[in-house]
């Protein structure tokens, strides 16, 4: 029979990637990959619901007749916006998956 104690919980280490300088620019100058994988997570997401919000937009704005929900310019502002989060987002989540 064993006598192992199935109770012991796992130690963190006072000072490990997620806390070891604080503030933004730790975060922001780091060459630790663990810490660049969260802060591209973060922006990959946050790029996401900003694209998902001028679509949902566009979409409202069409679905009006004679597109009265915009002015013709604030409409162009968002197509214009929605496709450059596209030109600045799908190239660095296809270079992540494929870095030649």
């Amino acid at each position: 029979m064993s006598t192992a104690n199935n109770n012991v919980k796992p130690v963190m280490p006072a000072r490990h990637y997620l806390n070891d300088n604080y503030g933004i620019r730790s975060w922001l100058l780091t060459k630790d990959h663990k810490r660049i994988a969260i802060l591209y997570l973060i922006t990959i997401t946050f790029f996401f619901f900003l694209g998902g919000i001028f679509a949902a937009l566009i979409r409202l704005h069409l679905l009006t007749p004679n597109g009265e929900l915009f002015q013709s310019d604030t409409y162009n502002k968002l197509f214009t916006m929605h496709g450059v989060k596209h030109d600045f987002l799908l190239p660095g989540s296809v270079r992540a998956r494929h870095p030649w």
